[in-house]
């Protein structure tokens, strides 16, 4: 067999190969890979900031750059998945927060759950406090240098859905802000370090309050399958 002969076979079969895998994947070899939903661009995993941007435009990258401590402005937010999720891969299956912190959760120290369409100060207690104690200085259960968006999933019963959701958020902000916690994990006292709610409320996808929770998510009251599990905090912002 001469050598073109067997180019020919390598090149017939590299091509059967291409032809018959119809989920391609990288950038170099597939033209349908999905964009940003957001803002259009190759898809990307990570938050682009201002910072980012001007690095792209002068074609250099700072040596110093770290993106967990970029404090710039974010331009787009990126996926909410790490790397294009099939449908079936995205369906709900437990508890799912969707976790815009500075948008969908409301820090809730002092309003009480039984009544959540009061604003806190006339449920009897103190409007809640913009900011969180911990170093995350936007908004409560948001945290500006770690991009505005994440996803916790949780499959867990109803009772523990609040001490869990909570537990996924420590994790993030101890990974990002080099923290340590506490060894075992203590729901009351992270919520008491960083300002976080100890009381909440739970509502559904149209944002209907369904549930309520007692300390450290210790007690829930709620009529309500797992799946329906959207959200958790206090009262569900505006316009959401």
């Amino acid at each position: 067999m001469i050598d073109r002969e067997i180019v020919d076979r390598i090149d017939r079969l590299v091509g059967e190969q291409l032809a018959a895998y119809e989920n391609r994947s990288g950038y170099d070899a597939n033209v349908n890979q999905e964009r940003c939903p957001r803002c259009g661009r190759e898809w990307h995993g990570l938050a682009i900031t201002e910072r980012m941007e001007q690095m792209r435009l002068v074609r250099t990258f700072d040596d110093n750059y770290r993106h967990a401590r970029d404090t710039s402005r974010v331009l787009c937010p990126g996926s909410m998945f790490v790397g294009p999720t099939p449908l079936e891969s995205a369906a709900h299956t437990g508890f799912d927060v969707l976790a815009a912190w500075r948008d969908m959760v409301w820090a809730a120290r002092e309003a009480d759950p039984r009544r959540p369409h009061l604003p806190a100060e006339q449920a009897g207690g103190t409007a809640p406090a913009v900011g969180v104690t911990g170093g995350c200085d936007r908004a409560s259960w948001h945290c500006a240098r770690c991009g505005a968006w994440a996803t916790i999933v949780e499959t867990v019963g109803a009772a523990n859905a609040f001490a869990n959701a909570l537990q996924g958020y420590a994790a993030h902000i101890a990974r990002t802000h080099e923290i340590e916690l506490a060894t075992p994990f203590d729901v009351e006292e992270f919520a008491a370090r960083f300002g976080l709610p100890v009381y909440g409320v739970l509502w559904d996808a149209d944002h209907t309050v369904i549930g309520s929770y007692g300390p450290g998510g210790s007690t829930f009251e709620a009529d309500h399958t797992p799946r329906e599990l959207k959200g958790f905090g206090a009262i569900p912002p505006p316009g959401a």
